[in-house]
């Protein structure tokens, strides 16, 4: 949806960033979802840093001003840079139906009477196993968590699990 549009419609927006240089800019009219930090190779490949801060926002509540930016990725994750100043902006990954992940430094405002995310993950352990299900069955007797999402393969046989786990997100 369009800015302009979302503001006809009474989507007043509660947080707002973009690039260093100005002509990426977005605004995201509900409120985040999660705060993650993530160490993996290539979120530390992308920001240049040796963990990558980001906050989850559903992606139908966000608009962009002007330009999205460039993309660059492998599927199924794409990342959302500008063009101009290189300032990383956010990712989305299609397993993960309508969710954008902004990284926390190109966030430029939080409105101070909105609640803050809830952080529900420290850090992505990727565990191999040989079956997701029996995986996330005997998770879910020792902890307690949430099933963000799975992905199945070409067989179509689920070969990821996306779980918040308060501090520690596996996948």
């Amino acid at each position: 949806m369009p800015l302009e549009e979302a503001k006809e419609h009474g989507h007043a927006p509660t947080h707002t960033g973009g690039c260093r240089c100005g002509p990426v800019r977005f605004e995201a009219s509900g409120e985040p979802f999660c705060a993650t930090y993530c160490h993996c190779g290539d979120c530390r490949r992308a920001s240049g840093a040796p963990v990558a801060t980001f906050v989850g926002f559903i992606a139908s509540d966000v608009c962009f001003q002007n330009e999205r930016g460039a993309t660059c990725g492998n599927h199924p994750l794409q990342r959302t840079f500008c063009s101009t100043c290189g300032a990383p902006i956010a990712y989305v990954d299609s397993r993960l139906d309508d969710q954008i992940f902004f990284m926390l430094g190109a966030m430029s405002s939080v409105q101070p009477d909105t609640p803050k995310p809830r952080l529900v993950g420290i850090d992505h352990v990727s565990l191999e196993v040989g079956s997701i299900e029996e995986a996330v069955y005997f998770y879910g007797r020792i902890f307690s968590f949430e099933l963000r999402g799975t992905h199945k393969g070409d067989s179509e046989e689920c070969v990821m699990a996306f779980i918040d786990m308060g501090t520690n997100s596996l996948l």
